[in-house]
């Protein structure tokens, strides 16, 4: 069954799913004026600054992104978490100037 978790003002972060989930894709907009990273969590809570993601996203400034990972997806075991940061290999977390529009569906 599809499940959505998205945005209603601008964060720095989202909790899109505790527990199993496949990640179908990833909307969403940044409003930071230089680019940022979008950090893709296995995490069922936020993780704390300088834990490191499944993967990542480069964001350029003040533009959209999406990711698409298709029908077959990327599986989360103990849940999703996406977060922007400052630095691409650890969580420095940034602002809330995110939206996010995350596509899922129940694991398996």
């Amino acid at each position: 069954m599809a499940k959505i978790a998205k945005s209603i003002a601008n964060q720095a972060s989202i909790q899109a799913a505790v527990g199993p989930v496949v990640l179908n894709g990833v909307v969403g907009y940044t409003a930071k004026i230089s680019s940022q990273y979008i950090l893709f969590f296995d995490l069922a809570a936020a993780p704390a600054d300088g834990a490191v993601p499944e993967f990542m996203l480069l964001v350029q400034a003040s533009s959209t992104f999406t990711i698409d990972f298709g029908f077959h997806g990327y599986e989360f075991k103990n849940g999703l978490y996406i977060c922007n940061s400052s630095t691409q290999q650890t969580k420095t977390i940034g602002s809330a100037d995110c939206w996010f529009n995350v596509q899922m569906r129940s694991s398996i």
